[in-house]
């Protein structure tokens, strides 16, 4: 059984009297060089990460405040429709879609019934806060609505 012992050729080290590691490799290249570029490969890794983390983030952040929006033209449609059928029954308009508003964690901010007679209709506005609230972000998200009988 015989075994091998490779050696490569890269480089021929000498060790000198005061200890350190001195030479040149085939290619002209000293080990100094190589040593140089210690924990680069690390150093690049940690920004890739970093970027991809904040870039993460901040598509969390736009789909959150997407949906903010998606829901805050619901919960509009929904106080609008409340009070259009609670006018319709013989109800205060304003005061069912304020109950809608607030149930959904919505503010109402203006609500208006025009009327003559037999045609009505209420336009609410509702405002909801936006989550994240951050410093480049929208701070609240306000949609209107309408319903009724025309």
């Amino acid at each position: 059984m015989m075994l091998a012992l490779a050696v490569s050729p890269s480089r021929h080290l000498n060790q000198s009297s005061q200890g350190s590691i001195s030479g040149t490799s085939i290619f002209g290249i000293s080990p100094s060089r190589h040593l140089n570029q210690r924990g680069s490969g690390t150093a690049l890794m940690m920004a890739i990460i970093l970027i991809l983390a904040m870039m993460s983030f901040l598509t969390a952040c736009l789909l959150a405040w997407f949906g903010g929006l998606h829901r805050s033209r619901a919960i509009a449609d929904l106080a609008a429709l409340a009070g259009a059928e609670a006018h319709s029954g013989g109800y205060p308009a304003c005061a069912i879609a304020q109950q809608a508003a607030t149930a959904n964690g919505a503010t109402l901010t203006a609500c208006q019934v025009h009327s003559n007679g037999y045609d009505f209709l209420v336009r609410v506005t509702v405002c909801l806060p936006a989550s994240p609230q951050l410093i480049f972000g929208p701070r609240q998200f306000s949609h209107s609505s309408e319903a009724g009988n025309l």
